[in-house]
Order: structure tokens, then sequence, then C-alpha cells
């Protein structure tokens, strides 16, 4: 009989938690790139003050293990610029260490990030990108009622390579 997969809990990154969220964020960089828009070498370098002031200037949640691991993490924002999207909020460097997939973090993460940019954000919609090719991503975002708007951009590095749009309404 298998096992039950371990406990974890979804918490709000603090700004005094900035080294699990700097570990787990240049992890992410190195161990999936073509799935985000930063690259590693373009955040590495940060130093503490750095780091602080990212955690402090968006909302950034961690699924933690029972030992105090972080096993995933996404970020919710609002749009930096006007852009014409009132009530909307981004989902934003969705990420779960492979040892932890497949253990409904990722579903938690999001049913987390939903009830924070409602409560927190005051969200009407959340909004994301994910590759065209990212297959695992698109289910999940499926799974939790995300469906194209039927925008589309460029992969800032995957030559020939979409970045489409997904929305979700919010009651």
């Amino acid at each position: 009989m298998p096992s039950a997969p371990a406990p974890f809990t979804v918490v709000q990154v603090r700004e005094e938690d900035w080294q699990s969220y700097r570990d787990l964020r240049l992890e992410m960089l190195l161990d999936a790139p073509e799935s985000f828009w930063t690259r590693y070498d373009q955040i590495a370098d940060r130093g503490e003050e750095q780091w602080r002031h990212a955690v402090a200037s968006a909302t950034t949640l961690q699924a933690v293990g029972e030992e105090g691991r972080p096993l995933g993490t996404l970020t919710v924002d609002r749009p930096r610029v006007d852009a014409g999207l009132p009530g909307t909020v981004f989902v934003l460097g969705v990420y779960v260490r492979p040892e932890a997939r497949g253990r409904g973090v990722g579903d938690q993460l999001l049913r987390t990030a939903e009830q924070v940019a409602v409560e927190q954000l005051g969200a009407r919609r959340l909004l994301l990108h994910v590759s065209e090719l990212n297959e695992p991503a698109l289910a999940l975002y499926a799974r939790h009622g995300y469906r194209p708007t039927g925008e589309s951009i460029a992969h800032p590095r995957l030559a020939g390579v979409r970045e489409l749009e997904l929305a979700k309404l919010l009651s």
C-alpha cells in the first residue's frame, strides 16, 4: 500500500524570509529556465537588500513541508502600471520542486493564491502566461478554471514558442 504524501502548508513569504525566497527562486531558474522570463544570471548576484525588496514588493506564497523545506512557490501581483485591467491580478513564477510534483502542491498554491488575490488585492480576475510547450502547467491551470484569452506573446528566449495568456474570472 503506497504511503500518503507528506503534509505541507502554504504560507505567505515575509521580508525576513528573503533567503528562502532567494534560494527557491534561483533553484527554479536553474531547474526550468525555459519556464521563466528571468534568467539565473540576471539575479544570482543580488544582495540581501534587493531580495528583501523583491519579497516586500509583491505577494509570494510558498508551500512548505513538515521539515520546513519549501516545496513550491508562486507570486500574485497587481499590474505595475495602469494597463486598463481593473481588478486583474497576475499569477507569476509558479514552480514546484521536482520531488514535490504530483502531491497537490501546485493545486494548493493556486487555491491559496485565489483566496489571497481576492481578500488582499481585491481581484476579480487572475491572469497568467504559460509556454505552449508546458503541458503539465497547462493541465494544472485548466483544472483550476483558467481559460485561454486568445492572446499570446513570443517567448522571450525560445524562438518560435508562444506564451499563452490564460485567465480565470473570480466570483
